[in-house]
């Protein structure tokens, strides 16, 4: 079958991507399908391995204007279970579970980012149900939901090790287009 597929660089962080898919929206795209990276959380979870979310816990700020309190924020389930079977058959190490979404990046990290105690503790308690964490899926999962658009995702584990980072994304690709084609 005949395809028409888009790759786009979307930038950092919901704030850029909510641009760009409202962007690609105007132009007729109906499924959005994010391939990146996200900081392991779940010490069961190794670098390079793949994460396709079910859900994002959501501590963002776009989202919050596009669905209601407490609304579950998730991926479209066939897409996101199409990704998973496709990982598998490809005999690739993956994993399902929640993605917590942030607007801020390097702040649990080792170069004591002002704010880090201020919201050490938050953050435990909404990593207590993740096993990675990125800065877009919620903005992603929120803005299909909202315009009843085709979500999912495929992320790549990833710590300190560039060249396993590397071999991770190139299989989310792969996964992402044979699982679209």
């Amino acid at each position: 079958k005949k395809e028409t597929i888009c790759f786009a660089g979307v930038g950092i962080g919901g704030p850029s991507c909510i641009i760009c898919f409202f962007e690609l929206s105007q132009c007729g795209v109906k499924i959005f399908l994010r391939v990146g990276t996200a900081g392991i959380i779940n010490s069961k979870i190794s670098p390079g391995e793949l994460v396709i979310p079910n859900t994002a816990i959501n501590n963002s700020s776009i989202p919050k204007f596009l669905i209601k309190n407490n609304e579950k924020i998730i991926p479209n389930k066939s897409l996101a279970e199409k990704l998973f079977l496709t990982a598998f058959k490809l005999g690739y190490k993956r994993h399902c579970g929640a993605v917590l979404s942030k607007d801020f990046l390097y702040i649990e990290g080792k170069q004591g980012f002002p704010l880090k105690n201020k919201y050490k503790n938050y953050l435990k308690k909404l990593k207590k149900n993740a096993i990675v964490t990125d800065m877009e899926c919620a903005t992603l999962f929120a803005f299909g939901k909202y315009l009843n658009y085709k979500t999912a995702a495929v992320l790549t584990a990833i710590d300190e090790d560039k060249q396993t980072s590397i071999l991770g994304q190139k299989r989310a690709l792969r996964v992402a287009l044979e699982a679209l084609l």
